[in-house]
């Protein structure tokens, strides 16, 4: 890479930060990321964490990447690039490299819309020319808008273009520009601070750097093994004496993403959250194997095996039940949607057939890298990483939430006293909504439904085998564990019922043999050859998690008319929650942690601003406040 004048800045601005935040518009082969990572690396004043941001229409693929040749202080570098480089799908892309510490994060898409859909802080941007554009292009002014927006104060641009009308827009947008033989330099000094939309500040106003949360499942436990990463103290509070006891308690589950004809927020976040939760759980049960070789070869590769138990794989699932009539239909759609096979692929019936290892009627999605977990285990692995900065407290029951001198202080059944910080994460399903409506008298009114579900188990015999991968569609089916055939579940709205029933079995069971007529003979076994287990989800109306700060319903006022979009919906400061994950649990947990760590860190957000719009727990606000304007223009009209 030829010689940048601003790189020789870095060592000095991110002396001793917490955390430096770098842009460049076009990734390229990766040679100034591999050298900004190679820098950090190599300077023992570095910060403690180092994000680099990425914006590219065209990334390379893996191949490209390996053909690549780089000196020796970022050989090494660029061959753990590679090995980390993920299925070129049109999302965000969150890598983490030297133990959490280097993030970066690839944004799939042209610089205009990239800039749109990134939120962060930058302290550091690399504009590229071909990205910048020909000179006099009319959205140049717009872009420097968009980059003063994301601009941290005092942050720094460098530009191998020195286009005036780009330069005069720069200055335009609060950058202080020096014209250089061969490159533009510029420093944020505006004026007039960029305004930023409530949602978008919802980092913690106070210095303190720890929190609270109620709710010890997955998205309890994702989130302080989160904020941990981030240098946060937790206190994580359940009323059970052990963390995962609830849905997380489940014996297993699986975890994919999904293809829509309609590329809509459904299906791109489950897409983003299946992607992340494929890279967690890999690190997760790389990390908990055996090192020596030998027991790596008695363990093999194809399951993760801890001690012995099989806690789950990151080896594919073959999904069904496609909408689409054919094969053929199935593939032109992966390609209208630009998504690649190292995401999802398109299987006749017989190559299903194949890799599922039971027989098949009908064609099927195939993804490669989605799988199954043992919830419970994924709990505790999670604690075991915040550990030294995370606090378990069980068996304990929050009933009243109080703000006093700006720390959220949490009470039991008698007003004493349980724990207090600055920030609190409501991780506890339905019971979020029972406190949040203790602290406003207009509480907001979530759409959230408790739906039973229940899950069966049967032993194994040599006339019935379990899948080689795990199968869902109407219902789903994992590969052996523990010796038993797990499946399942079934899903009553506003039942609460706690007794596992035969019929729900019978139920399970005839889904079961929808998946493969191998299948068939368990829908005639006796109500004893059956275990189970029950356990509550909660649902948002919309199908979708409730991920953010919480809204400040009650500021209300004249205000109002600008809450049209969930961002500018003002916020409780300091309050956060993470709820309604339905039965993805195991696949939206991942992603929905390191979303909302960012949130409350200030780091950048590794999902698009459209899709935080479309999970913020302020989006049922806006939609009715779109609906009142929509009835008070019909009746002025």
């Amino acid at each position: 890479m030829a010689f940048d004048p601003a790189m020789h800045e870095l060592s000095a601005r991110w002396a001793e930060r917490d955390r430096f935040v770098v842009l460049e518009t076009a990734f390229g082969v990766g040679s100034r990321f591999l050298a900004i990572w190679a820098a950090w690396r190599a300077d023992p004043r570095r910060c403690r964490s180092l994000h680099f941001i990425a914006i590219e229409a065209q990334p390379p693929d893996a191949d490209a990447l390996r053909r690549t040749e780089h000196d020796s202080e970022t050989q090494a570098l660029a061959i753990e690039l590679i090995a980390a480089w993920p299925a070129l799908t049109p999302n965000l892309h969150s890598l983490d490299f030297d133990d959490g510490r280097v993030h970066l994060l690839l944004i799939v898409n042209d610089l205009r819309n990239g800039l749109r859909e990134l939120v962060a802080e930058v302290d550091a941007f690399w504009l590229d020319r071909a990205m910048i554009g020909a000179p006099g292009e009319v959205w140049q002014p717009r872009l420097c808008k968009r980059l003063a927006r994301l601009a941290a104060p005092n942050a720094t641009l460098s530009s191998v273009s020195a286009d005036p009308e780009l330069v005069a827009g720069l200055r335009s947008a609060g950058f202080e520009m020096t014209v250089q033989p061969n490159s533009t330099l510029g420093k944020f000094a505006p004026r007039f601070g960029p305004s930023r939309p409530p949602a978008r500040r919802t980092a913690a106003a106070s210095s303190s750097r720890d929190a609270v949360i109620i709710g010890a499942g997955l998205a309890g436990c994702a989130t302080a093994a989160a904020l941990a990463a981030q240098g946060w103290t937790v206190t994580l509070i359940d009323r059970h004496p052990e963390p995962a006891t609830e849905a997380s308690g489940n014996s297993a589950g699986v975890f994919h993403g999904v293809v829509h004809a309609h590329d809509g927020h459904h299906a791109r976040f489950n897409r983003a959250a299946a992607l992340q939760a494929s890279r967690t759980f890999g690190r997760m049960l790389e990390g908990a194997r055996p090192k020596d070789a030998q027991s790596q070869a008695a363990l093999g590769s194809v399951d993760g095996s801890v001690d012995g138990l099989v806690v789950g794989s990151v080896d594919g699932l073959v999904r069904l039940g496609s909408r689409l009539a054919d094969l053929a239909s199935m593939t032109e759609l992966l390609l209208e949607r630009r998504l690649p096979p190292g995401f999802v692929q398109a299987l006749d019936a017989a190559q299903a057939s194949r890799l599922a290892g039971v027989a098949l009627a009908d064609a099927a999605w195939f993804y490669p890298t989605a799988g199954w977990m043992r919830p419970r285990w994924l709990a505790r692995s999670w604690l075991d990483e915040a550990a030294r900065a995370c606090t378990f407290v069980g068996g304990v029951e929050v009933q009243t939430l109080r703000n006093i001198d700006d720390r959220w202080v949490l009470l039991d059944r008698h007003d004493a006293p349980i724990a207090n910080a600055a920030n609190l994460v409501l991780a506890n399903a339905g019971g979020a909504q029972r406190l949040l409506a203790g602290l406003a008298t207009a509480p907001i009114d979530w759409p959230l439904q408790s739906v039973r579900g229940q899950s069966s188990r049967i032993a194994l015999d040599a006339c019935l085998r379990a899948p080689k991968l795990p199968l869902s569609g109407a219902g789903y089916v994992l590969p052996t564990v523990d010796g038993s055939l797990v499946f399942g579940a079934t899903a009553q709205a506003d039942d609460a019922d706690p007794a596992v029933r035969n019929s729900d079995h019978l139920e399970n069971a005839v889904r079961l043999a929808q998946l493969s007529r191998d299948f068939g003979s368990v829908q005639h076994l006796p109500p004893g050859a059956f275990e189970g287990r029950t356990a509550w989800r909660c649902v948002a109306a919309d199908r979708l998690p409730l991920i953010g700060a919480v809204p400040d319903a009650w500021a209300g006022g004249s205000n109002e008319g600008a809450w049209d979009q969930p961002r500018f919906v003002p916020r409780r400061s300091g309050l956060f929650m993470f709820t309604a994950l339905g039965s993805r649990g195991i696949t939206w947990s991942p992603l929905g942690a390191q979303v909302l760590a960012s949130m409350m860190t200030g780091a950048p957000i590794p999902l698009e601003a459209s899709l935080l719009d479309a999970i913020d727990p302020a989006r049922f606000l806006s939609r009715a406040n779109r609906r009142k304007a929509a009835v008070d223009s019909a009746d002025a009209g």
